[in-house]
């Protein structure tokens, strides 16, 4: 309900939550998308966004790796196969990726995270974490 999808966006295999926006030339592909999300122009690939996320335009989430290996991913400090070759991100309630940022595959952002704009984000950031200039920092605005 209240969901609006912009012109040439497509939208495949994917579960899109209510009172979100997907921008025009967007393309979201075997993900899940929660409520009040605002997509600008991006990829979302096999990822998971919980409620209440924004993506910058151009920012996008990776999902698989040039090697052809499997993606791998840190669960309780070590590093697991998810023995999955797509697998994207996931992006937890309140969290702002900046505009060109990059999220690599398997990554998972906590919830209340900010992603300065042109970031490249290798790896799973705690909750309230503000990412800029390659540095973390506590994000106090939230």
């Amino acid at each position: 309900d209240n969901t609006v999808v912009g012109d040439y966006a497509m939208i495949r295999e994917s579960q899109v939550g209510e009172d979100s926006l997907i921008g025009g030339f967007s393309e979201v592909a075997r993900s899940y998308i929660g409520n009040n999300v605002f997509l600008h122009r991006n990829y979302i690939g096999d990822s998971v966004l919980d409620n209440d996320v924004m993506f910058g335009a151009q920012a996008v989430t990776g999902n698989l790796k040039f090697d052809g290996e499997k993606v791998l991913s840190d669960i309780d400090e070590k590093r697991v196969d998810t023995d999955m070759n797509k697998l994207g991100s996931i992006v937890g309630n309140l969290s702002k990726i900046g505009v060109n940022s990059t999220i690599f595959p398997g990554v998972k952002i906590g919830r209340k995270c900010w992603i300065g704009p042109g970031e490249k984000v290798k790896y799973d950031l705690e909750d309230k974490t503000y990412l800029a200039d390659g540095e973390e920092k506590e994000n106090i605005k939230v």
